[in-house]
């Protein structure tokens, strides 16, 4: 399959001491077919949300290229090549504003945007909600009067309010109790299914990856060290790296059990 989303030679370095530079991206090449659903997986601090950034617009690269159906993105985006790419954070408590309703979160988006407005723009709001499987009349409640997993749903909602052709989702369902977590993934694997999106997952949970991925992608010290379909990679991982994450996952031990 062709390539849909790319990602070529990425660097990032920021300012170390004593005029240092500390890498946190060395040469990331990573590629995702169009209606694929790549799982990035790696140790906390590998790069892992550094390189969600830079693919969203919201972070300038030291070097190195996004590409989106073969074009180069800009580092700087417009409101209109920014809508193709959305991101779902990790912490939906503190990626929603917590002074506007629900429906004020979607309908101003959907306004500067000059996708909806008005009555049009709580209808559409409304539409949102029921994709997300949420009552209409979350609209008028606060994200404090909701549960994790509903925020989490709303920050779905909200990503996907500009219609984007690709969802990057960093740690999304993280901060969710396990009986949560898979009921967003369900609605993630839908919602991909239905729209046709293109998903890059971000987890350091190899179950999480394993359940919503088609492909994966291991990171290590800001590198990618290995790529490859998902059944693949957890029946014959290649890299020594990608071996040690997969022994460390804890597994049940029948032996003594009654």
């Amino acid at each position: 399959m062709s390539a849909y989303l790319e990602v070529r030679d990425l660097r990032v370095r920021y300012p170390g001491p004593r005029r240092s530079q500390v890498t946190v991206l060395d040469g990331v090449d990573l590629t995702v077919a169009r209606g694929r659903s790549l799982g990035l997986v790696g140790e906390t601090g590998c790069g892992k949300s550094t390189l969600a950034k830079v693919i969203c617009g919201l972070l300038a690269p030291t070097a190195g290229q996004v590409l989106l159906a073969g074009t180069p993105l800009p580092v700087r985006r417009d409101p209109v090549t920014a809508r193709r790419i959305q991101m779902v954070f990790q912490d939906p408590s503190s990626s929603l504003n917590p002074r506007r309703t629900v429906g004020g979160i979607l309908t101003e988006l959907l306004r500067v945007h000059g996708l909806r407005t008005g009555a049009a723009a709580r209808d559409r709001a409304a539409e949102l909600l029921e994709l997300v499987e949420l009552p209409a009349d979350v609209l008028d409640r606060y994200p404090a009067a909701l549960s994790g997993g509903q925020r989490q749903r709303i920050g779905i909602a909200r990503a996907l309010a500009v219609e984007p052709e690709v969802l990057l989702a960093d740690e999304a369902v993280s901060a969710l109790d396990v009986s949560v977590q898979a009921t967003v993934l369900r609605l993630l694997a839908r919602l991909r299914a239905e729209l046709g999106l293109t998903l890059l997952f971000i987890s350091h949970d190899l179950g999480v990856v394993r359940a919503v991925s088609d492909d994966v992608a291991v990171m290590s010290g800001g590198r990618i060290v290995e790529h490859a379909p998902v059944g693949r990679l957890f029946e014959a991982p290649v890299h020594e790296y990608t071996r040690a994450l997969l022994a460390a996952v804890p597994r049940l031990d029948p032996v003594g059990m009654p």
